[in-house]
């Protein structure tokens, strides 16, 4: 489990450097206007999104399912506790992503 769950996290990182390199692309020239630059990965490669929100729903599995079997100790795992803060602020991205601008997340 511990090693399925270190790839998924690599796999992230790769979307994650993907994604950055993608947006990239576009400063300077649309720094004022970026849903205007066509190098964005939104318009690129818009599958970046639902792998998102794929992985994002896998993180909260584990983390539920971490939380039914360590039960009380779970909150004592500082590693827990980030991965638990994480999520969510993944969860929160997702849900007020609309509403507010949570890009500095």
């Amino acid at each position: 489990f511990e090693l399925a769950m270190a790839v998924v996290i690599a796999f992230n990182i790769a979307l994650i450097i993907l994604e950055a390199d993608s947006d990239a692309r576009c400063y300077p020239d649309y720094v004022g206007s970026l849903p205007d630059c066509p190098w964005t990965a939104a318009k690129r490669t818009p599958w970046i999104a639902t792998v998102n929100l794929l992985l994002l729903i896998l993180y909260t599995v584990e983390a539920c399912a971490r939380v039914f079997v360590e039960r009380a100790r779970y909150i004592t795992n500082s590693w827990n506790l980030l991965d638990i803060f994480i999520v969510m602020t993944g969860w929160a991205s997702v849900l007020l992503g609309s509403v507010v601008n949570v890009a500095f997340l």
